[in-house]
């Protein structure tokens, strides 16, 4: 009884092992089948480093704005913090410009965690256009290797 090896092998390469039998008496030529599917591998890879290059870059677009939002609140709130010491010394409605501080610092901390999820997307999107361009490199090396 045959025992087919499948730990760590793709579908095709398990379908071919089995324990104690070399290559078929009927092998088949995998070459030329190979080298058929790969150029439609490589439009679809192609296409895939289109997508995530562009998801890439509105998701830097999109955190380089969460930056400059952030950055403008913790100046609204730094503004107001000065403003509220001042109001202290000079003997002014504290009650009001507290209440400013406190608003600024609601906007402030909406900015914090929305520059964070902006970071966490880029994140996602550069591993997955390097995983793309990856896919792309070792389709276009298989090809340039196997291929005539």
């Amino acid at each position: 009884m045959r025992k087919t090896i499948a730990v760590g092998l793709t579908a095709l390469s398990a379908a071919a092992m089995s324990v104690g039998i070399g290559a078929p008496a009927h092998a088949v030529a995998v070459v030329p089948a190979v080298c058929t599917a790969l150029p439609a591998l490589l439009g679809t890879a192609n296409a895939n480093v289109g997508v995530t290059g562009t998801a890439l870059n509105n998701a830097n677009n999109a955190q380089n704005t969460a930056e400059s939002e952030m950055n403008t609140a913790i100046t609204e709130w730094v503004v107001a913090v000065s403003d509220l010491l001042k109001t202290i010394d000079l003997a002014g409605d504290v009650g009001a410009a507290q209440a400013i501080v406190d608003n600024k610092a609601v906007i402030l901390a909406n900015k914090v965690v929305a520059w964070g999820n902006a970071k966490v997307a880029r994140f996602g999107a550069k591993h997955t256009h390097e995983a793309a361009e990856m896919s792309l490199s070792i389709l276009s090396q298989l090809q340039s290797n196997l291929c005539p």
